[in-house]
């Protein structure tokens, strides 16, 4: 996905002053910022949205916003009260019509008495296996935390997907790149996306000040004469 970022300076400036303070090499900086910035990202990509709803929590809550969607479009009958027409009713008619009112992965708005009627059994089958797609957007991470050894926020339940992502980071003379890629369905259109991964940047970039600053009154308590 490619998306416009706002707090990408702030992050460099507080990469390079830590760049210019540790005894670390550049590459093995550039790696533990990496991870920790995939770990920023993973506990607000949806369905977890932070400290307060993340892990099986998020999990639930995403499986109860899958089912809650689909009940949006579709109603679930005994095939008794029509039987005629319930019975030519597939999995395929429910799939186009769920996907037919899906815009950036989900249904804002509940069709009501024109919701389409469907075998209750069938509808039940249909829900239990949409919501096995669970974590597929936070899945196009898996890349970028495997190849920085992500250790918070990608769960089982997430790991299991494999969207196409990539990682890498690129050493060229006088330069490192850090390069994520995640191109899982809907990622690019998911509004919120550029909003959470600008809010991990600038996440990790105050967690870099403060460690600045906290290098910086120690090297001043030793005399060192610190700008």
């Amino acid at each position: 996905m490619k998306v416009r970022l706002t707090n990408v300076e702030r992050f460099n400036n507080s990469l390079i002053g830590i760049l210019g303070t540790s005894n670390r090499s550049p590459e093995a900086i550039m790696r533990k910022q990496g991870r920790l910035l995939v770990e920023n990202i993973l506990i607000v990509t949806p369905p977890s949205s932070g400290n307060s709803k993340s892990g099986p929590s998020a999990k639930r809550g995403g499986e109860k916003t899958v089912e809650g969607n689909i009940r949006r479009v579709l109603n679930g009958v005994p095939v008794t009260t029509d039987r005629k027409n319930l019975s030519k009713v597939t999995l395929d008619d429910i799939h186009n019509q769920h996907k037919k009112h899906r815009k950036e992965g989900k249904i804002r708005k509940s069709l009501g008495k024109k919701r389409m009627r469907v075998p209750t059994n069938m509808l039940k089958q249909y829900i239990k296996a949409q919501k096995k797609s669970v974590g597929m957007l936070a899945a196009g991470w898996n890349a970028s935390a495997a190849e920085f050894n992500a250790r918070k926020g990608h769960y089982a339940w997430i790991k299991r997907h494999s969207p196409s992502s990539s990682a890498k980071v690129i050493v060229k003379p006088g330069s490192i790149t850090i390069r994520m890629t995640n191109a899982s369905n809907h990622a690019a259109k998911v509004n919120v996306m550029r909003k959470r991964i600008d809010w991990a940047l600038q996440r990790q970039a105050r967690n870099n000040e403060k460690i600045l600053s906290h290098f910086k009154r120690n090297a001043q308590r030793q005399g060192f004469r610190i700008r």
